[in-house]
């Protein structure tokens, strides 16, 4: 090829549209692919979180409604062999408010020679209390089982352990300032004071949720309790009034 040839090939090419990116149309271009792949990248980044959180929501619900309570319940005895549920009831009965009398019938138990006895459970609960007067022995108590204790220390003229059933609440007078007193006021007393609570179907009746009464079937005897304010039930001062 000569040189005029060669010549005028190169200005033909020199003329045509150049079929490479320039540096700057390169450096447009990537902006815009970057661009592009960030808003993808955000939007698939937000999509994936949003559905970790749905799903997160989902499992920690179905545990919660699944779950089951795990704690220990407390020690509750009772002389009427009530199985865990009953038990479990009359934990919740005690706690609960009382908008309406309630009735629960019952009977003292009596021995061949009509004098009251306890149940396994509330004599070891009597023994307890009797060792230190603590109050805590007597917490899952119905009022009813602690009419039944009352009454079989009054039959065992044990009038120490009688005098620490009564309530002592601040707020509350009481009738004997001393232990002496009351011992000398109890012991003018006979058993035949608890006839009219035996041999009868009795009634522990509940008409709120600190004050309970015992009583016969022709409301001729009646006994009062009232709950302290850790929530034990506990004798009212004259509780035969």
């Amino acid at each position: 090829m000569d040189e005029k040839k060669l010549k005028e090939t190169l200005e033909s090419y020199m003329e045509q549209p150049s079929s490479v990116f320039s540096n700057r149309s390169q450096r447009n271009t990537w902006r815009k692919i970057e661009k592009k792949s960030t808003r993808n990248n955000s939007w698939l980044i937000s999509s994936m979180t949003v559905c970790f959180s749905l799903i997160m929501v989902v499992w920690m619900g179905s545990v919660i409604i699944n779950q089951q309570p795990n704690g220990v319940e407390p020690y509750h005895y009772s002389g009427d062999g009530l199985d865990a549920k009953s038990l479990e009831e009359d934990n919740k009965m005690n706690a609960m408010t009382v908008e309406e009398e309630e009735v629960r019938e019952f009977e003292l138990l009596v021995n061949e020679d009509q004098e009251v006895i306890l149940s396994a459970d509330l004599q070891n609960v009597y023994e307890s209390f009797s060792a230190s007067f603590e109050k805590e022995y007597l917490r899952y108590l119905k009022p009813e089982e602690v009419f039944s204790l009352y009454v079989w220390a009054g039959e065992h003229q044990h009038y120490e352990r009688q005098y620490h059933m009564f309530i002592d609440d601040p707020e509350y007078i009481r009738i004997f300032e001393t232990l002496e007193d009351y011992i000398d006021a109890a012991s003018l007393s006979d058993k035949s004071t608890w006839e009219p609570f035996k041999h009868a179907m009795l009634l522990s009746v509940r008409y709120d949720e600190k004050t309970a009464y015992i009583t016969n079937e022709d409301r001729s005897a009646h006994f009062g309790l009232t709950k302290n304010e850790d929530g034990i039930w506990l004798v009212n001062w004259m509780p035969r009034q």
